[in-house]
């Protein structure tokens, strides 16, 4: 068995910083993640057969991510890459995949920087071939230079719409519109907040420039409300929404597309910090069920950190100050550091961090979906894709007597498939707090065990 005084899962820029900071105190690193290449989703690298003639045309965000990556390179720190980490067992032992083989991992210290994926809210006819979230036709356009359509409507809501149609449109997509389900008036109580914020408004600026050259419609109080095809997206139905973003009678008209992209928001990867016994607060604003931790990204769970989206959605400026300060508290959790070295060392951290913290509340508070999106579940829309459980399945199992998620899990089987429970978790949550009058953090989440990802047999019985 392979023992590391420090193992962090997660190679995107939480898990990047925390392994570089922690190396420039004396701590070695090993750092697991499950893609072929490092960066995660937002710095994500192109294959080592492409070659980038112009990174410049890539953007700001893509040079800031090759600056990070070629420190990583330098630095001499493992990289444990096309890796997955299908359990976490004590003393800090860490299962993991790779090809045909499973190998045990223990650790003195355990960061963990998981990040998140794409919150999705089903719809009728949400399953067919076209339909897919925001962040995997980024991964298509950003890791591939492929477009996963011609004709393109994207919906949701949250900044993320912007990068996305900015990439798509670069990569010569045709966008018929972006559906966002705010409105303007709602964010004007927040100018405070945006004080000062250039580089967000710099961003900003960057993405909306392909927009408006291309003449892409933006509408605002309106998304999805329905797919439509006989093999493969043919049109889609959209919809103005209320205050509370139910879809308002008579509103509904069609766009023509073969594509259509949806997020609201994103939902934070907690399985392996729930394998790990670290506790969670559950923040809407932040991504659902927040890893609780103190001023140095400690959790409860002994030993084991935490940095990035898995303590609530703030964006990658903050996901790389909590690393940092996360490798910073590994070292002092080792004793390998004085709190005074520590505290001067983080020090500049935590002053991004709380500048970050802020704004990233703020656009939790104007973006996170709201309870009128489950109207658009039918009873014969797919809640669980996996196991393809319908919603009649689910609130029949709520009328059965299932007061919580696992409740429904053994009366249904949502969250028994591939994917654990990561798409359909918190819609499944959702709809058991509507059926039985309960709030959301009531009900639960879907119990995390091993094997978190899917292993074979054969690869489970090679374990070292």
């Amino acid at each position: 068995m392979e023992q590391v005084d420090l193992a962090v899962i997660g190679a995107g820029p939480a898990g990047l910083s925390a392994a570089l900071t922690a190396q420039a105190v004396g701590l070695s690193a090993t750092v697991i993640d499950e893609n072929p290449r490092p960066g995660g989703q937002i710095f994500r690298q192109m294959p080592e057969a492409f070659r980038v003639a112009r990174p410049e045309a890539l953007g700001h965000t893509f040079q800031k991510g090759q600056a990070l990556l070629e420190k990583v390179s330098g630095a001499g720190i493992q990289l444990k890459l096309g890796t997955t980490v299908w359990g976490v067992f004590h003393p800090l032992t860490l299962a993991l995949h790779r090809g045909d083989s499973t190998q045990s991992l223990r650790c003195r210290t355990l960061i963990l920087a998981t990040g998140a994926y794409d919150h999705t809210m089903p719809f009728p006819g949400w399953t067919l071939p076209g339909v897919m979230t925001l962040g995997g036709a980024q991964a298509l356009v950003k890791g591939q230079r492929v477009l996963p359509g011609t004709r393109i409507v994207l919906a949701g809501s949250g900044p993320f719409l912007l990068p996305v149609a900015a990439q798509l449109l670069k990569g010569g997509a045709r966008i018929v519109a972006i559906l966002e389900a705010t409105r303007p008036r709602s964010w004007l109580g927040k100018a405070g907040v945006l004080w000062k914020q250039w580089e967000r408004f710099r961003e900003a600026w960057e993405y909306m420039r392909p927009i408006a050259a291309a003449r892409v419609p933006v509408r605002f109080g309106q998304t999805i409300v329905a797919a439509r095809g006989d093999q493969a997206l043919e049109e889609v139905t959209v919809a103005s929404l209320d205050q509370e973003w139910r879809p308002v009678p008579g509103s509904e008209y069609a766009l023509e597309a073969d594509t259509a992209c949806v997020g609201f928001g994103f939902s934070i990867n907690t399985q392996l910090s729930r394998l790990c016994g670290c506790d969670h607060q559950y923040s809407p604003g932040y991504g659902g069920w927040v890893v609780s931790h103190d001023s140095w990204q400690r959790t409860s769970a002994q030993n084991v950190l935490v940095a990035g989206e898995a303590t609530g959605i703030a964006g990658v400026d903050a996901a790389v100050a909590e690393g940092a300060i996360a490798g910073i508290g590994a070292a002092l959790s080792l004793g390998l550091i004085s709190e005074a070295d520590a505290r001067r060392r983080a020090a500049p951290h935590r002053k991004r961090l709380g500048r970050m913290r802020p704004f990233a509340e703020m656009l939790g508070e104007l973006f996170a979906p709201r309870e009128g999106l489950l109207d658009l579940i039918t009873d014969e829309t797919v809640v669980c894709r996996c196991e393809e459980v319908t919603a009649a399945e689910v609130r029949q199992a709520i009328d059965s007597g299932a007061r919580d998620v696992n409740g429904v899990k053994s009366r249904a089987r949502a969250g028994m498939g591939l994917c654990q429970g990561r798409v359909c978790g918190a819609i499944v949550a959702e709809l058991v707090a509507r059926g039985t009058g309960q709030p959301v953090e009531e009900v639960g989440v879907f119990s995390a065990r091993p094997i978190a990802k899917p292993v074979s047999l054969a690869a489970i019985a090679s374990m070292e």
